[in-house]
């Protein structure tokens, strides 16, 4: 299931397949792992949506909008599924039994010679059209670029103008309520080894600030320490 570079399936069957098994296993493993009823609940409203919009992509109705439909859809549930393995699938609380039922290889099963990441990455944002952003990933002056040892990974929120409500934070895109601090008040968005990654936003989100940040990830899940937290206007 994993590949050399990443644990999670490139196809979005796949996908699915992985969110639908870990969903009855936190069910019942999620409290003691510490992982909240609200974040178990939004996963299954993620799966329940990515479902939908991927049966009616693969139907003879099939349009542009169905596409970006559905690119989305699993957009955010590859998001959650990096946020609750980055929380949550810790060795403890999890124990060895726990990864085979996850799809997941002991520890992710795969040795990094090149150990715990180092170095910082820095975030610079360009606009590439409406509701899209253009992220440029690189070390930091002075650092060496450790791509072909690690991954990058991408880590991204919302805030709305004047900060969420409490409503809004506690909703399914987690909007910020005040500008974050470090990378640890953002969700996983994405693992790449590019250095140019383009993100979507929903029409909705335009004229909102979005913030990125990114550290370094090896094969095993480890991660090297924040750059600094970045942010840009929704076009």
């Amino acid at each position: 299931m994993a590949n050399n570079s990443d644990w999670m399936p490139g196809r979005r069957d796949d996908i699915l397949h992985l969110a639908k098994t870990w969903h009855p296993v936190i069910v019942v493993k999620g409290p003691a792992w510490g992982i909240p009823a609200q974040e178990i609940a939004e996963l299954l409203t993620l799966i329940t949506a990515a479902e939908a919009v991927l049966q009616e992509a693969k139907s003879g109705d099939r349009s542009q909008v169905i596409t970006v439909m559905c690119r989305t859809a699993f957009d955010r549930l590859k998001g959650h599924l990096r946020y609750l393995k980055d929380r949550y699938f810790k060795s403890p609380p999890l124990e060895d039994a726990d990864y085979p039922a996850l799809l997941l290889h002991l520890r992710d099963g795969i040795l990094t010679p090149s150990g715990r990441p180092e170095g910082q990455l820095v975030i610079t944002v360009s606009y590439a059209g409406p509701h899209l952003l253009v992220l440029h990933i690189a070390p930091l002056i002075g650092g060496r670029n450790h791509a072909g040892e690690w991954g990058y990974a991408v880590y991204g929120g919302i805030m709305p103008h004047g900060g969420a409500t409490l409503e809004e934070a506690a909703g399914p895109q987690h909007y910020l309520m005040r500008p974050p601090l470090s990378g640890d008040e953002l969700l996983y968005w994405r693992f790449t080894r590019r250095r140019k990654e383009t993100r979507e936003y929903d029409a909705g989100e335009s004229s909102r600030t979005a913030f990125f940040c990114a550290r370094y990830e090896n094969q095993r899940g480890e991660h090297g320490v924040w750059g600094p937290v970045v942010s840009a206007v929704i076009p």
